[in-house]
């Protein structure tokens, strides 16, 4: 495939170099307790402008992955998940790539803009949060060490051509040119090879494009997910990397996405296959 040049405007990753922020949020002196260690339940955690905020992802059992309730704020099956869930004061193991970093606490349920899992939280043995973060109430054993680090310029280089080159040429000119990255991470792992993850999104008018990139490195850096997305506003998913870490106990580190729709927001999960990295879940998330 022939590739052609591209103006790909830098954009500053929250990577771990991110500065501190202060949890803003008032004291809490609710007691803390421990949440129940089964079904197995996994939550994006994030600061937003009122403080620390959580969201429910997946719901793991020992037959495969659930998605949650997510509903309207009366929906009973959403209300029995909140109730349970997000008691004021059940703590939460947080993670990220780069191993266990403290614990959250749920404070309260909000309600959704339609429909979802969300609720507000606060840190507990942590003053900021550097970059969004995962949250589970039971600790499984984990893949090996995960080291998560901004890309360099030569390897950034690498993703923008592969991410350009994995557009097809039926995407309008205005749109691939207008094509920037929001992630770009490099990750060394144990067991595992090398990779490089890359998430790029574009909007004209009413069209999006959203490129989502895994490379490998196996003597040299290759291609083993190229997801392309494109085509009118409230169809397109746009779909951007939020963090790699084992999420299913199996000892493998799995890839998880934030995803979002027009008016809507959900997350996927792939994991390692023989011939590359596969979509094994998508859910969670809300809206309208």
């Amino acid at each position: 495939m022939s590739r052609r040049s591209l103006w790909l405007p830098l954009v500053l990753v929250a990577a771990c170099d991110s500065p501190p922020q202060r949890n803003e949020a008032a004291p809490d002196t609710t007691p803390v307790v421990a949440a129940d260690t089964a079904p197995r339940v996994l939550f994006a955690v994030r600061r937003n402008d009122h403080g620390i905020w959580m969201d429910a992802v997946a719901v793991f059992h020992d037959t495969g992955i659930a998605r949650p309730p997510a509903g309207e704020w009366r929906d009973s099956a959403a209300n029995a998940f909140r109730a349970r869930w997000y008691a004021p004061g059940l703590r939460y193991f947080l993670h990220s790539a780069n191993g266990a970093i403290g614990h959250i606490a749920a404070v309260r349920a909000t309600e959704p803009g339609c429909a979802g899992l969300p609720a507000d939280a606060r840190l507990l043995d942590l003053d900021s949060l550097a970059r969004p973060a995962l949250a589970t109430n039971a600790l499984r054993p984990g893949a090996g060490p995960i080291y998560l680090r901004p890309v360099t310029a030569e390897e950034q280089a690498l993703l923008d051509t592969v991410a350009f080159d994995a557009i097809p040429d039926s995407v309008p000119r205005i749109l691939r040119i207008r094509t920037h990255r929001t992630q770009a991470f490099a990750v060394a792992m144990a067991p595992g090879r090398p990779l490089l993850l890359g998430s790029y999104e574009s909007e004209v008018e009413d069209r999006r494009l959203s490129v989502l990139v895994v490379l490998e490195h196996d003597q040299r850096y290759r291609p083993t997910l190229t997801d392309v997305r494109d085509g009118i506003e409230a169809g397109v998913e746009i779909r951007e990397f939020y963090d790699i870490l084992d999420v299913t106990g199996d000892r493998l580190p799995e890839i998880i996405t934030a995803n979002r729709y027009y008016q809507s927001t959900g997350y996927s999960i792939y994991a390692r296959a023989a011939d590359g990295w596969r979509e094994i879940y998508t859910g969670g998330g809300g809206g309208c």
